[in-house]
């Protein structure tokens, strides 16, 4: 009966202290793949190319927050490169909306001027 006891102490201790690698392990893949969909993001706006002032210092505080996010990632802490990524990826997207209502706006005061 003890050892049955001690066995199954055992096996909980165990299986309890994986728990924490198994999370970190989660925390850094999340981490990552945050970091390489703000990179996706940002390379697209410079691919597509950026229109007006506001829209390139968006996708420049964007750049900026993916350094931080890589910076991070390889000194392992996933929670900072988690952070740093997601402001890099809201940055780019706010850099590409700001992008596209400038060439609307230009596109509409040509229409008036006509």
């Amino acid at each position: 009966m003890r050892n049955k006891i001690t066995a199954a102490a055992l096996t909980v201790a165990m299986a309890l202290s994986a728990l924490p690698s198994a999370a970190n392990a989660a925390s850094e893949k999340r981490s990552r793949a945050t970091v390489a969909e703000a990179r996706g993001k940002i390379e697209a706006n410079e691919k597509a190319g950026l229109s007006g002032t506001a829209a390139t210092d968006a996708q420049s505080r964007a750049r900026e927050a993916l350094a931080r996010a890589e910076e991070a990632v390889r000194k392992d802490k996933e929670n900072r490169a988690y952070y740093e990524a997601n402001s890099a990826d809201a940055l780019a997207g706010l850099a590409q909306a700001t992008s596209e209502l400038d060439k609307l706006n230009t596109e509409r005061n040509q229409i008036a001027a006509q």
